[in-house]
């Protein structure tokens, strides 16, 4: 009977001379494929074959596959290969043809012919993944609707992604990939309690699952959970069964660096780096990675290979600007700094000339700081920027001239035409504010803050000056008083607890959170975490657990100081100045001793 039995036929035909095939390490991007059918109502079908290989190929090791949306994402990788073709459906079968082209020489290397009942796409599908790889898995579902709503969740955002994902379920609650793609979308949105929902009704079908799909929703789950330590775990796990895959190595050498295992950190991006060397970003990352674990000359290079690939970006040098400034070479990171400016002056809204001079104030010459930012400053009020006021605050508090700063910050407030630098002002009078002790004017500023702050990074600053007004009081009520003000935010959450115990001068408690705080935190943010949790253990009796800490100075950051800023700088070189005396070196100390209070009383 017609249709009774599935009927596929591959072909295999190999172009040219021989087998050649692309390096070894070759990425390979799978297009969507044409559609030559009638109509256009099975255009998804083009999606569902780039997706559905892609995914099978999980477990190569002679690919690294991956989805890209046109000819020109994969040409622009420069190597490796690229799967694309054509389909036709008509009269309820479906002829697809793909081609496999070695992206070096553009030319196809082989081809691939299937033909059978549109109905049984996902076997096809599954043949086409195992003539490029014996060991491609197998297709997660054997629905063609499932498959249909699936694709189509790819190609959209937002709630029609979702309203797929869930169409998708519907027809094969046992298809692992739309529970991911809809968690890690809800997710994306700061929908946790969503995503965790989605989570759990995944966790309800795990027995269907390949052990690929177990371990990568349980590397959600540990996300949404927080839950560093098995993350981690589910993450060397998944590596070991998908060694290609550049972005669960990245995201474990992430995790690792966080956590401080920095020398396996590192060597995992070396690794993405292995995988993809012709992506500039990855190099990028890899100076990052090289530089947090205080591999000077192996950051060094990473960068140069980034800006071989990249020359005419400023980019690369404002990264050499940063490794430098993070090892505390603070010449040199100027000199790139000044170098990325000079290159594109737009780049990062001039951002490079204000770590520039960030960089000069970290070595002690506040007078050539300060000549440098107000170049910045001069380029910020030229472009219309409504945070100069609030900017120059910021630097005279960091510079030793809070007093006069705070008020004429007070002065100009109503004057601000803009509501969120009105919020960034009164979060940071309210930051001076605890200071000084003052808790009743640091309510006043930070619920005016919060209540005008437009964006989630200014309104958190001001929340959590609201929390500090507070006053100081034991633990348990702090833990308490945050879960009540940040009921869904837990990094937020911690950071006031945090805060709120070194406030509170509760330095052994004050230690440990920082220290779980750290590890849930993206190693490159340049948040002072480090120097914070240093400080806390130092002041707790644990001086072997936090000089070990400092020697690194973070990551300037290009949009502004945080408010508290004056609880890091300059006190990161009197902590210093007590690990060298601990070591025995009273020179270095007093030397770094005299730096800090140079910082801290800089004179007119």
């Amino acid at each position: 009977m017609r249709g009774a039995r599935f009927a596929a036929v591959a072909l295999v035909l190999a172009s040219g001379c021989g087998s050649r095939q692309p390096s070894e390490h070759a990425r390979l991007w799978l297009l969507p494929f044409e559609n030559l059918s009638p109509t256009r109502s099975e255009d998804w079908v083009g999606a569902a074959i780039a997706v559905s290989v892609s995914e099978q190929l999980a477990t190569s090791t002679r690919w690294s596959a991956q989805v890209a949306l046109s000819r020109g994402d994969a040409l622009a990788a420069g190597s490796g290969g690229a799967v694309n073709g054509y389909f036709a459906v008509e009269g309820g079968r479906i002829r697809v043809r793909a081609s496999v082209e070695d992206l070096a020489s553009q030319r196809e290397i082989r081809s691939v012919a299937l033909e059978g009942a549109l109905n049984q796409l996902p076997e096809l599908l599954a043949s086409l993944g195992r003539s490029l790889d014996a060991s491609a898995l197998r297709p997660g579902t054997r629905s063609l609707r499932a498959l249909r709503h699936y694709a189509e969740g790819r190609l959209q955002a937002g709630p029609a992604a979702a309203n797929s994902y869930r169409e998708a379920l519907a027809a094969d609650p046992g298809f692992a990939a739309p529970y991911f793609r809809w968690a890690e979308l809800l997710l994306a949105q700061g929908d946790r309690a969503g995503a965790a929902r989605v989570l759990d009704l995944a966790a309800g079908q795990a027995t269907r699952f390949g052990e690929v799909d177990r371990l990568r929703l349980g590397v959600l789950a540990a996300t949404v959970r927080e839950d560093t330590g098995a993350r981690i775990q589910a993450l060397r796990q998944l590596v070991q069964l998908t060694p290609r895959d550049a972005a669960a190595l990245r995201s474990l050498g992430a995790a690792e660096l966080a956590a401080g295992e920095v020398a396996q950190g590192a060597a995992r991006y070396r690794e993405v780096a292995r995988l993809e060397p012709f992506n500039p970003l990855v190099w990028n990352e890899l100076g990052y990675a090289e530089a947090v674990a205080r591999n000077a000359d192996a950051a060094r290079r990473a960068l140069e290979e980034y800006q071989r690939l990249a020359p005419g970006e400023a980019n690369p040098l404002d990264s050499l600007g940063d490794v430098n400034y993070y090892l505390g070479r603070f010449g040199e990171a100027e000199r790139f700094y000044r170098q990325a400016y000079e290159r594109n002056p737009a780049f990062l809204a001039g951002a490079p000339l204000y770590k520039a001079a960030r960089a000069r104030l970290m070595s002690g010459d506040c007078e050539g700081a300060s000549k440098i930012f107000e170049e910045y400053l001069g380029g910020r009020r030229k472009a219309g920027d409504p945070f100069t006021a609030v900017r120059r605050a910021q630097w005279e508090g960091l510079t030793g001239k809070r007093d006069a700063a705070e008020k004429r910050l007070r002065e100009v407030i109503p004057q601000l035409g803009s509501a969120e630098a009105a919020a960034w002002a009164g979060a940071q009078i309210a930051a001076w504010r605890l200071a000084d002790s003052d808790l009743a004017g640091a309510r006043k500023y930070a619920g005016e803050a919060a209540q005008r702050a437009q964006s989630g990074l200014v309104r958190s600053w001001a929340r959590l000056c609201l929390f500090l007004a507070g006053g100081a009081a034991p633990a348990a009520e702090l833990e308490a008083r945050a879960r009540r003000e940040f009921p869904f935010e837990e990094r937020e959450r911690l950071a006031a607890i945090a805060y709120g115990l070194l406030f509170s001068r509760q330095y052994d408690e004050a230690a440990r959170v920082l220290g779980e705080l750290r590890r849930r935190s993206d190693p490159f943010s340049g948040e002072p975490l480090h120097v914070l949790e240093a400080w806390a253990l130092i002041e707790a009796g644990k001086a072997e657990q936090g000089c070990p800490l400092l020697g690194v100075y973070g990551f300037p950051s290009p949009f502004g100081e945080h408010p508290l800023a004056y609880v890091v700088f300059p006190r990161v070189f009197l902590l210093e100045s007590t690990c060298l005396d601990r070591q025995g070196r009273a020179e270095e100390a007093r030397r770094r001793r005299a730096f800090y209070e140079r910082l801290l009383s800089p004179g007119d």
